[in-house]
């Protein structure tokens, strides 16, 4: 790190079940994860002499994503609507969100096994785990395929962590109906007004010593916060 030329830190991707295994085989010291530790999780980690960790960093929004040509016309969805186009497929066509639109609605997803953002968006969208998409639903190898793919495709529609909006994308407001639809924004995000949020947390092996404890307590103080902000993590405070 540059302020602590004393410690590397090697960064890898993975997902948050992908990064929990590692962290239990020991192939990694610190796992940042998008969703809580699961029972099983701790068990296993018991059974291998492990005492796992959670520590929230930060938030999260899984952000609805459309191209902008279409979100000229369409600014939010409700969870009902989501539901339609992602799972039930009772909306395949733009114009039945707006009559004003053409097209099939292509859906881009990733596989959501061991996915922390999948198994958020499931659980938001249609209050269960691991539920099939649609059957035209296009699956992408990893999150970072999402985004390129809709400004690739007007009729596109994906979700997507925040820390991946860029140009050429759209995001979408999301409520239980259009009047209340909250937008995909660090502030509604941190005071829980946005519905596809969630906590970050990094988990450890066991509560953490030496150069690990610093590391911890960096992304925790003013310095470290404004560092996870600037890489699309919603901070704990304003």
């Amino acid at each position: 790190m540059e302020l602590n030329p004393g410690v590397k830190v090697v960064n890898t991707e993975n997902s948050s079940g992908e990064g929990i295994a590692k962290l239990i085989a020991g192939e990694l010291e610190i796992a940042r994860i998008s969703r809580p530790l699961l029972e099983e999780e701790i068990s296993l980690a018991e059974v291998k002499g492990k005492h796992l960790i959670q520590t929230q960093i930060g938030f999260d929004g899984v952000c609805v994503i459309i191209h902008p040509d279409k979100f000229k016309t369409i600014k939010s969805l409700t969870l009902q609507q989501l539901r339609g186009i992602f799972f039930d497929g009772s909306i395949t066509q733009w114009s039945q969100l707006d009559s004003n639109l053409k097209g099939n609605i292509q859906i881009y997803v990733r596989d959501n096994h061991n996915s922390g953002t999948a198994d958020l968006f499931n659980s938001v969208v249609v209050s269960a785990h691991n539920i099939p998409y649609t059957s035209n639903a296009k699956i992408l190898e990893s999150t970072t395929e999402l985004v390129p793919a809709i400004s690739q495709d007007i009729n596109g529609i994906t979700y997507a962590p925040i820390s991946f909006m860029s140009e050429g994308v759209s995001s979408l407001g999301i409520g239980d109906t259009p009047i209340v639809a909250s937008k995909c924004i660090a502030k509604n995000i941190r005071e829980k007004k946005y519905p596809l949020q969630r906590n970050v947390f990094i988990a450890t092996n066991s509560i953490p010593k030496d150069s690990l404890a610093d590391f911890v307590v960096f992304l925790l103080n003013k310095e470290g916060q404004s560092l996870l902000d600037k890489n699309g993590i919603v901070p704990l405070m304003e």
